[in-house]
């Protein structure tokens, strides 16, 4: 059980870490800082890693700690309540994890898409391109630039 408490708080320390770390990626993004968000990719993986270890040890302490016979026992019943609280936290703190990569997920995505219609755009062979940028974002409709573009 001791060991499980270190592990726990060592999950918990990773998970912290995680989370703020996310947090600077997400903010490397926003502010365009390629080398900062290419820095925290080695440490994110790290870190990761470390949570998928403690998975291990977990799964390895639940099946320890309960009974044979039983078939699915929550983590919940064979925790200490100093336990408890640790793991409640890093149930917390996964889960703020989960939607902060969520964040930077659609904002990497968004920032994909953008870029290929930009990129679209500037094919030189393509006259109806510029329509199409003004009209998917609402901004302005430029059909006539775009006839003359084509005509030159």
């Amino acid at each position: 059980m001791a060991n499980f408490s270190e592990q726990l708080n060592q999950a918990n320390s990773s998970i912290d870490e995680l989370y703020s770390l996310l947090q600077n990626e997400f903010a490397a993004l926003t502010d365009q800082d390629l080398n900062r968000f290419q820095e925290v990719q080695p440490i994110k993986l790290a870190l990761l890693n470390n949570i998928k270890q403690f998975d291990q040890h977990k799964t390895r302490f639940i099946s320890e700690a309960s009974n044979p016979n039983q078939t699915e026992v929550s983590i919940e019943k064979l925790l200490s309540d100093e336990q408890k609280i640790a793991w409640s936290h890093f149930l917390s703190q996964l889960k703020a994890c989960d939607e902060l990569h969520r964040k930077i997920d659609q904002y990497l995505s968004q920032k994909i898409k953008t870029t290929n219609a930009i990129l679209e755009i500037l094919q030189v062979n393509k006259s109806h391109s510029a329509t199409q940028l003004y009209d998917e974002f609402g901004t302005s409709k430029l059909s006539t630039i775009g006839n003359k573009i084509s005509e030159a």
